[in-house]
């Protein structure tokens, strides 16, 4: 098991917390300070941060990987949150629903930048697997749903398709994260996150941070909660090299 590395109390940030308050409070024909402090208590949730495991790939696991004549060293490095809601608002509904869970990769020095190389999941489905199978032949087939090719459109098919995990190089490849949204049960517990970092030569190391914006719902609704230091330089970090 990794080493614990940090921990974040995910909260509404201020102008969120004033504005979705008010509204409440004018709905309610309340004052908006007492609402504000039961949503305050409400969107609560921790995130739990574990060291990244990370290793080089030898020379044998890198003879398929495609590098463009180039020669980097490849980091595979596995991420690990754990999601929390604190027991009192769990025993009143509060689930988390949503959470985007992002990392960035910086260079230590040099002439070239580190970038990922891939990350897994890319896409990944809840429940049983999904299938597509085309045939030469007048149907279709989309996981459980078939039909013929003159029947089914797009938009169903993408429907019944569409992931629950999704991720994202980010910009210029630096800045990776997931999208986590579980359709059927309360995103709670930990998740596991892989990267393949690709570091060329004359760069002297990465420095890899993360942290997790996320979304729980609550008898107010869904309300957005993030840590209180969300600013990269601010961040823990492990260096690679």
């Amino acid at each position: 098991m990794s080493e614990f590395w940090y921990e974040d109390e995910l909260s509404i940030a201020e102008p969120a917390l004033s504005g979705v308050s008010k509204k409440i409070a004018r709905s309610l024909k309340s004052e908006a300070q007492p609402v504000a402090d039961e949503l305050a208590q409400a969107g609560r949730g921790l995130v739990r941060a574990y060291k990244p495991d990370w290793k080089e790939l030898k020379a044998a696991e890198m003879k398929n990987l495609l590098d463009s004549g180039q020669k980097p060293r490849l980091f595979k490095v596995r991420l690990v949150f754990e999601f929390e809601i604190p027991k009192k608002n769990f025993d009143r509904g509060a689930r988390f629903v949503y959470a985007r869970c992002e990392a960035a990769i910086r260079s230590l020095g040099g002439p070239f930048l580190p970038e990922v190389y891939d990350l897994y999941p890319q896409e990944l489905y809840e429940g049983e697997q999904q299938k597509i199978s085309l045939k030469f032949g007048p149907s279709i087939t989309v996981g459980k749903v078939g039909a013929s090719l003159g029947e089914i459109g797009a938009d169903i098919a993408l429907g019944q398709v569409a992931p629950v995990v999704v991720g994202y190089f980010g910009d210029q490849k630096q800045d990776p994260h997931w999208e986590l949204r579980p359709r059927s049960r309360s995103l709670l517990g930990r998740q596991y996150l892989w990267l393949v970092l690709s570091m060329p030569e004359g760069c002297q190391g990465i420095r890899l941070s993360s942290r997790v914006d996320a979304e729980i719902q609550t008898k107010f609704g869904l309300l957005p909660v993030g840590p209180k230091t969300s600013a990269w330089d601010d961040r823990p970090s492990i260096i690679i090299r």
